[in-house]
């Protein structure tokens, strides 16, 4: 497995989402990153972390990719809606949701929303095939908002099926390892 070695950093915020300023990520004198940073306490903010995030120095720490299994829970009844929840155990984010089902490829289940920390992850209320979650579904990847310690990742999953039907899975994304 591979491991990269980085400065120890905390994940404090998604660019460039969070630190736009009123004039956009760049601004004169110092980026939105630094200003986001000062306005929230953070000292001395920088843009280098991994996939573009606002982190905060703090020592070296590995980061490599891992798992977070879904749990293991009984069949959804047909008609019936579940919920998966993950807590993370450390600084977390997902950029690969994979899921199977009991029925198959005929299968008419649904992901109804993807909730981290009770933010929806899809732009819009809707429900996506859970075929979209295939381990061979062709570009399957999304980036996901950063998941810390004790924030739950909750993954809605409605039955369209006339039958029970099982759902396992797990999240594959990037974490800092103290």
């Amino acid at each position: 497995m591979a491991y990269d070695i980085i400065a120890g950093y905390d994940i404090v915020a998604d660019l460039p989402h969070e630190a736009h300023g009123e004039t956009g990520l760049a601004t004169r004198g110092e980026s939105g990153a630094a200003k986001f940073g000062k306005k929230n306490g953070m000292g001395k903010a920088i843009t280098h972390g991994p996939h573009g995030s606002l982190v905060q120095d703090h020592g070296l720490q590995v980061m490599r990719r891992q798992e977070a299994p879904l749990p293991l829970l009984p069949a959804i009844p047909a008609g019936g809606a579940q919920t998966y929840n993950i807590q993370s155990q450390r600084a977390f984010r997902a950029d690969r949701l994979f899921l199977t089902d009991s029925v198959g490829p005929a299968s008419v289940a649904v992901v109804q929303d993807i909730n981290i920390a009770q933010r929806s992850q899809f732009v819009s209320p809707g429900a996506v095939p859970i075929s979209r979650f295939a381990g061979n579904f062709f570009d399957g990847h999304i980036r996901f908002e950063t998941s810390y310690p004790g924030i739950f990742i909750s993954i809605n999953v409605l039955n369209l099926n006339l039958v029970p039907d099982l759902v396992v899975g797990s999240m594959t994304g990037e974490s800092v390892i103290v």
